[in-house]
Order: structure tokens, then sequence, then C-alpha cells
């Protein structure tokens, strides 16, 4: 058989397959046999809830990678790395232990240890630890006199802020 002879066949089988594809009987639709038989309807309220009011508690309750909260329970040690933003947004910077995660901390915030984060300086933090004030400066201060260092963990007078 010649080039031009396969040609043509190969062209004849192509308009036969296509002949009978067209013509091929579609297959009906459900809805064209019974009309009456997918008929609506309403799921029932336990169908679509998701979830409850208690999963949606357990879920807000529950302690996220990042969040500034006292998930490392009273007693944690942690590390004041640095103040951020401007003078009426600061937060602070703190490593519990030696977790790598850095964490940020507002005023009015819960510290790892269970203290209370009461306002955010340029150079510090104060710190109230059950009715104790605590001042923490950021970088703590040249001990010129070695004999008399300064107390890091002194109360301060309720009525300075």
């Amino acid at each position: 058989m010649t080039p031009r002879g396969w040609g043509i066949l190969g062209a004849g089988a192509v308009l036969i397959a296509a002949v009978a594809g067209w013509f091929r009987p579609t297959p009906l639709a459900t809805h064209a046999i019974n009309p009456h038989a997918a008929a609506w309807a309403i799921p029932a309220p336990a169908d679509l809830e998701r979830s409850s009011a208690a999963l949606f508690e357990e879920a807000r309750s529950a302690a996220w990678v990042g969040g500034a909260g006292g998930a490392a329970g009273p007693g944690a040690e942690w590390t004041l790395l640095g103040v951020v933003g401007p003078a009426g947004d600061r937060a602070v910077l703190v490593r519990v232990g030696s977790d790598p995660l850095i964490k940020p901390f507002h005023a009015g915030d819960t510290l790892p240890d269970g203290s209370r984060l009461e306002s955010v300086g340029s150079s510090g933090i104060l710190i109230d630890r059950g009715g104790c004030r605590v001042r923490r400066p950021l970088y703590p201060a040249g001990t010129d006199n070695p004999l008399n260092p300064p107390a890091e963990d002194a109360c301060e007078p309720a009525a300075t802020d």
C-alpha cells in the first residue's frame, strides 16, 4: 500500500469515528426518568453544625504558639530582649527560658511567670508581682560601686508610675 493509500484509510477511519460519535445516543438524566425521585430536603440542624459551643470555648482557651499569655506557668524564667513600637503602643519582646520563640507583650498582659506588665517605657518596664511593683531596666545599670549593687527586685511605692 502506498503512503497515499494509508492517508486515505486513516482519514476514512477518523470520519467513521466522528459520525458514530455524533449519532451515539446519550443516556437519560435521572431527572428525566423520574422528576420527583430526588426531591429537595432541608438537613437537620445537627447535620449543619460544624462545632458546638463547648468546642468553641475549648479552642478559645487554648494556648496558641506565639500568643501573649501566661502559658509557661508561675515561676517561669524569662528574659527581656527589647522594647519596640511607638510611644503610644509600646511592646516588649520576651524569651521564655531556652525557647527560641520570641513573644511580644503589651501593657496589661500577663508575663510568663504570672506577673502583670504594668507599663512599658523607652528604657525598661514596670511589673506588678502580687502587689509589689518592680521596675526592670532594658539594659542593666553599670555598677560603679561593687560593694553596693542596685537591687533589681526591690518594690517601689504604689504611688509611682
